[in-house]
């Protein structure tokens, strides 16, 4: 709402179009709702072939592991 009537009644959720500088209509706002919201982290969905990959290096450093055990 722009440029709302008197007679009009704000409610929580009514979003305002404010012109001025920024400085001057901080102070307006209250200090909880300019705090930043923290965006909302999201799982990642299972991926088979990083099980894989895990599994093959792990393979691969146990054979390295191995063969160094014989060599010395």
């Amino acid at each position: 709402m722009p440029n709302p009537k008197s007679s009009r009644t704000l409610e929580a959720g009514d979003r305002l179009l404010c012109f001025g500088k920024l400085e001057l209509m901080r102070d307006l706002v209250p200090a909880k709702t300019r705090r930043k919201r923290r965006p909302k982290v999201k799982d990642l969905p299972d991926l088979p072939v990083a099980d894989e990959v895990q599994s093959e290096d792990d393979s691969k450093i146990a054979e390295q592991v191995q063969q160094k055990e014989r060599d010395s």
